[in-house]
């Protein structure tokens, strides 16, 4: 084998020596300028160089051939080359990407055969890459054929707008490859290209699965409060995808006025529509298209909806005729049996009104977030009679209350039919320039609704409501179970008052024993900066006076600030351990 190997390589040495003397013996100068003798064997050297290199090229695919990996077939190098695809994508957003930047696309370089395994398998090029700029991006599209692809500059254009595409180009990709698009994320600069990109939604997404589309246009505030503009938000065109996306089960719309009679996609998992707030536009097109964009429209499209999971509408609800409550029944409730995560923000009637139409399953985390109307006399206790009807039984609850509103946590709900794993309840109540005392007005009706009797554990924040010892018995005096209690630095000195003393006369509903957290076992103070001051004038009093019902077990400080090793002393010898 050695000597037929030596014997080879000798004769291929020999065949290619004798081919370059035949090819070069009899070369003749073509001028008798130097200068443009050598310029012409420059030229004529540069095309055999080339002639070479497409033999080398060629040598090397019959090589490669006989490679053990080329034994595969070119499915299963198409499905390696899918693997890479996720472990090697590719990272270079400029048009012309460094070789080592462009991930996975390498391999497809290596030699002619796994070239041409990964043209043949259109399904490789369905995730059409925008952020390697156009030329790539062609490239994808036409690779990928019929397959179902996957579309989206959603991000390139929010973060680098200058280096995407236009939207013209854009809307006129969707419009051709609308029809095999499987996922589809994209922006609206403004209007017109709303427009635009509108044209190319109207046609059937018979394989559309996943929708996006953002509206940058709308300038917003991290609360989604649209920022002044001179023109109403662009609305979506009312026959959406021909009403035909049989496979769509993911929407989400940013900052677009939504016909909800368009939304028939009867597969959707996923809904999402972020409005935006504070908008006299968006105010003035809801009443003059209240018999489209009323409450009944909004129902009947849950309705077609059943398998929905996820529901999430930022100032997306309709608006309510003159004179609406919150308890009037404006249309047959739907029954969102599937639900499993509720998000709500809006106006605190629009809220209201709307979850009293919502039948929910009882392990629902629900999250709703309203905004009062004090001008209208629109306080909490508009949504307190649906909370109510949302708790079983709570066991942890954490409330919280600054200057722009309060905020009830309780991750524990559950009610005879929803372990206490399941289900959820956070509500967040905003207003704006509140009293102190007004503000205690507006947590009240919340906190009395609420089934506290039975409630464990309590962690309080807050900052303005509660002035007086007497405001901590009016919403928390029910807490007659309370075993563990979490403070933070932010609450009024008013609450050691209320831990260290007994209520003299009934305050706010409330008559129960006179005393705050009776059956209190644990303290635990978070974000404290312990002085010896705040110690001897707060901390003190209160765990001598805790002695005298049932004493506390333990107080933890470990969330504080250094606390000096007197107050540790001076706590350990009014509690049996501490925590630090």
């Amino acid at each position: 084998m050695e000597k037929i190997a030596n014997f080879v390589a000798s004769s291929a040495s020999e065949y290619w020596r004798n081919a370059e003397e035949k090819r070069f013996v009899r070369q003749v100068r073509s001028s008798s300028s130097w200068t443009e003798h050598a310029a012409d064997t420059r030229r004529t050297l540069m095309l055999e160089m080339d002639a070479v290199t497409l033999l080398l090229c060629s040598l090397r695919t019959r090589y490669n051939a006989v490679a053990h990996i080329n034994r595969l077939s070119s499915e299963i190098l198409a499905h390696i080359f899918s693997f890479l695809q996720k472990i090697d994508k590719p990272r270079e957003v400029k048009l012309n990407a460094p070789g080592d930047q462009i991930g996975w696309l390498r391999a497809t370089h290596i030699c002619r055969q796994w070239r041409s395994a990964a043209i043949d398998h259109a399904y490789l090029w369905s995730n059409i890459l925008v952020d390697l700029g156009r030329r790539w991006m062609e490239e994808f599209l036409h690779r990928s054929r019929m397959a179902p692809i996957l579309f989206n500059d959603l991000e390139t254009r929010r973060s680098d707008p200058e280096g995407a595409r236009s939207v013209e180009d854009v809307a006129s990709i969707i419009a051709q490859h609308l029809c095999h698009m499987q996922e589809l994320s994209t922006v609206a600069d403004d209007h017109q290209s709303a427009a635009s990109i509108f044209l190319s939604l109207r046609q059937t997404a018979p394989v559309l699965e996943e929708f996006e589309l953002y509206n940058k246009s709308a300038t917003v505030d991290g609360d989604h409060n649209i920022l002044p503009v001179t023109d109403p938000l662009p609305s979506l065109p009312p026959d959406l995808f021909d009403h035909v996306a049989p496979r769509l089960y993911y929407l989400s719309l940013w900052y677009f006025q939504v016909p909800w009679p368009s939304l028939v996609f009867s597969n959707l998992l996923y809904l999402r529509i972020m409005g935006t707030a504070g908008s006299a536009e968006a105010a003035r097109f809801a009443q003059s298209n209240f018999e489209t964009q009323d409450l009944r429209s909004f129902l009947d499209a849950l309705s077609r909806m059943p398998a929905l999971q996820v529901l999430e509408l930022s100032f997306a609800l309709p608006r309510l005729p003159p004179g609406a409550r919150p308890r009037t029944s404006y249309a047959s409730p739907v029954a969102l049996t599937q639900l499993y995560r509720l998000y709500l923000k809006d106006t605190i009637l629009e809220c209201a009104v709307a979850l009293n139409h919502m039948v929910l399953p009882p392990n629902v985390d629900k999250f709703v977030d309203c905004r009062l109307d004090t001008a209208k006399r629109r306080g909490a206790d508009l949504i307190a009679p649906w909370i109510g009807s949302q708790m079983g039984t709570i066991c942890d609850c954490k409330v919280q209350e600054w200057i722009g509103g309060f905020r009830i946590i309780a991750p524990s709900t559950f009610s005879v039919e929803a372990s206490p794993e399941e289900g959820g309840l956070d509500i967040y109540i905003r207003y704006d320039d509140l009293e102190a005392d007004k503000a205690l007005d507006e947590l009240r009706p919340i906190c009395q609704i609420l089934p506290l009797e039975h409630l464990e554990s309590l962690c309080v924040d807050i900052t303005y409501a509660c002035q007086k010892a007497r405001d901590w018995f009016s919403i928390l005096g029910r807490c007659e179970n309370l075993k563990h209690l979490e403070i933070w630095e932010h609450c009024q000195d008013s609450i050691w008052t209320a831990l260290g003393s007994t209520l003299d006369s009934p305050v706010g509903g409330y008559s129960g024993s006179g005393r705050l957290f009776p059956s209190l076992l644990s303290l635990k103070l978070s974000d404290f900066e312990l002085t010896p001051s705040d110690f001897h004038a707060k901390l003190l009093p209160m765990l001598k006076f805790r002695k005298t019902l049932m004493p506390l077990q333990w107080v933890d400080v470990s969330a504080c600030g250094r606390v000096e090793h007197a107050i540790f002393s001076g706590i350990r010898d009014e509690v049996p351990e501490v925590i630090w």
